[in-house]
């Protein structure tokens, strides 16, 4: 560009005869002194493009440099703040740059100490790194990239997480291959929750199955223990069959309750909250998880609460106490001890602060659940109620996560406190409002039966409930029309309504639950009088109905002298 002007100016002045140097002496003065001041200005002309030129290069590379320094600038910020690992190398494997995140997991000072090193000065296991040099070849060599594969990766201080990697050949602009690009990204919480979300729904299958199984096999103790009653009512005061028949009957409340934890277990719904003596509760959570437990872990109990009573439901309390000790059972790997006791407390507003929620200021059952496990790192033990959060790096640990517990204490009213120190373990305290004897009466049982001679209409889809029911309710002078699915129970109630006092109702049946027959059954009659039975304790989602002076609930499998209650006291409603 120059060289064209000053060439131009040239021209021009070669044509206007303003340059015209001779090898002849001048004929005077004045045309020697006008051919030399236009080589002068020629000459000033020149330089002075010339000048310009060189001030406009300046200016442009000037803006360049800034451009770049600004590019740079960027680069060095992205590299400074991505969360993400950033690195490249050259053909033979070492390292040209990375980013800060990708040298703070190596335990490297800065980004800059990676300049020059290989994988085999990083902190990888010896598989890994090989799968890391095999990877960086098959890019190399193939000169394509490699997109999104899982890896793991081993950090400075011994924790392995899972990384999503990505690796480009880096290429000049003749393709010629100069080295690879990394980029991976951290994906340890996503694959923790999808190991959670894949045990959830394991959680949730086996719940079906075991709630099926377990109603099921409660139906066949209905039989059981009802053909025993109806035995007993049949044997004379003095037979010594009796104590055989009272073994069975026994046998058979004791297999029940522990069908009832399964069909709790299996219940997604909130349970009704009643009455209940936590020490009792806890003895048999102690028992059961005797059980499940290893032989090098011993657990002691020492119930001191003397006023035990709390308003709760069975399936909260086993989520909130098996959950605590099914953790602490994995703190301690190589075994030692759980503690789990009862103590009647007083909670003030400054003891209350320090709680994981608030409650009000009163008396409270203290629940002390304690281990000699590894403890919790106070740096984490703030977030330990977290949804989702867990210390594990596996998919063996078995407990369900503490967020649950928490959920269950607030949704007793209650709250819970967490002391721990590293390596010396771990007390879990939760706090219950004392239930006053006065809250709620309760009426005292005996074995004593009320007749009546009125015509029931039983609708059950379990044949050997049908069959016991009807001789229990013969027994108990009752006639008994019986269905064994819904929608013939609607019709029958519709013929014989004049004459049917009252219905006892299965909640869990085929085609037609519980619910929708009682809806039609209220179609037909608004007074209807319906006694709902289930293997499955009383819940929430029953309450609307219960509260209708119509209605009573009694759970299976019953005894003659509970059922003779039952329809009693909702005969004279």
């Amino acid at each position: 560009m120059l060289i064209l002007i000053i060439s131009a100016l040239l021209s021009v002045f070669s044509q206007t005869h303003l340059l015209a140097i001779q090898t002849d002496l001048p004929v005077s003065a004045g045309i020697f002194f006008s051919h030399n001041i236009s080589f002068i200005i020629l000459f000033f002309c020149a330089s002075l493009i010339l000048n310009v030129c060189a001030i406009i290069i300046i200016i442009k590379q000037k803006k360049s440099e800034k451009t770049l320094i600004e590019k740079t600038n960027i680069l060095n910020d992205i590299l400074l703040n991505v969360p993400h690992y950033i690195f490249w190398k050259d053909v033979s494997g070492i390292y040209r740059g990375c980013s800060k995140s990708f040298a703070e997991i190596t335990g490297l000072d800065s980004p800059e100490s990676i300049i020059g090193k290989t994988d085999n000065e990083l902190p990888w296991r010896n598989d890994d790194r090989l799968a890391y040099i095999k990877m960086d070849e098959a890019v190399i060599t193939v000169g394509k990239p490699i997109i999104n594969i899982e890896e793991p990766l081993r950090s400075s201080d011994g924790n392995i997480s899972t990384i999503l990697i990505s690796k480009i050949p880096l290429k000049t602009s003749t393709g010629k291959i100069t080295g690879v690009l990394g980029l991976a990204l951290d994906i340890t919480e996503r694959k923790n929750l999808e190991q959670q979300l894949n045990q959830s729904e394991k959680m949730d299958i086996l719940a079906q199955l075991s709630g099926g199984i377990a109603h099921d096999f409660n139906n066949m103790l209905g039989g059981i223990m009802g053909n025993a009653d109806m035995l007993l009512t049949q044997l004379p005061q003095n037979s010594p069959y009796k104590d055989y028949v009272n073994l069975i009957i026994d046998g058979s409340e004791k297999a029940s309750e522990l069908v009832g934890k399964l069909m709790a277990f299996s219940r997604k719904t909130d349970s009704a909250k009643i009455k209940t003596d936590l020490n009792d509760s806890l003895k048999d959570i102690s028992t059961t998880l005797s059980r499940i437990s290893k032989s090098n872990i011993t657990i002691s109990t020492n119930f001191k609460s003397n006023t035990p009573f709390i308003l709760a439901d069975s399936p909260s309390l086993q989520s909130i106490f098996l959950n605590i000790c099914v953790n602490s059972k994995e703190a301690m790997p190589e075994g030692g001890s759980i503690s789990i006791s009862t103590e009647n407390v007083y909670l003030d507003e400054t003891y209350i602060k320090t709680c994981v929620s608030k409650v009000a200021p009163g008396d409270y059952i203290e629940v002390d659940i304690s281990d000699t496990g590894s403890g919790i790192d106070k740096n984490i033990i703030d977030k330990i109620f977290d949804p989702f959060f867990s210390t594990k790096s596996d998919s063996n640990h078995q407990g369900l996560g503490l967020s649950t517990v928490f959920g269950n204490v607030k949704n007793l009213n209650g709250t819970i406190n967490v002391f721990s120190e590293k390596g010396k373990g771990t007390s879990f305290r939760i706090y219950f409002p004392v239930l006053k004897t006065d809250t709620i009466k309760f009426s005292a049982e005996n074995d004593s039966l009320i007749y009546g001679n009125d015509c029931l209409l039983l609708i059950d889809d379990e044949d050997i409930i049908r069959k016991t029911a009807y001789e229990q309710l013969l027994y108990l002078g009752y006639s008994t029309l019986m269905s064994d699915e819904g929608l013939r129970g609607i019709n029958i109630y519709r013929a014989e309504k004049h004459r049917i006092a009252a219905v006892i109702l299965d909640l869990i049946m085929p085609n037609q639950n519980g619910i929708d027959v009682y809806k039609k059954l209220l179609e037909i009659n608004p007074e209807v009088k319906v006694l709902f039975t289930s293997g499955f304790s009383r819940d929430a989602s029953l309450d609307e109905f219960l509260m209708s002076k119509n209605t009573g609930f009694i759970k299976k499998p019953f005894r003659l002298a509970p059922l003779s209650k039952a329809i009693a006291k909702l005969l004279q409603k």
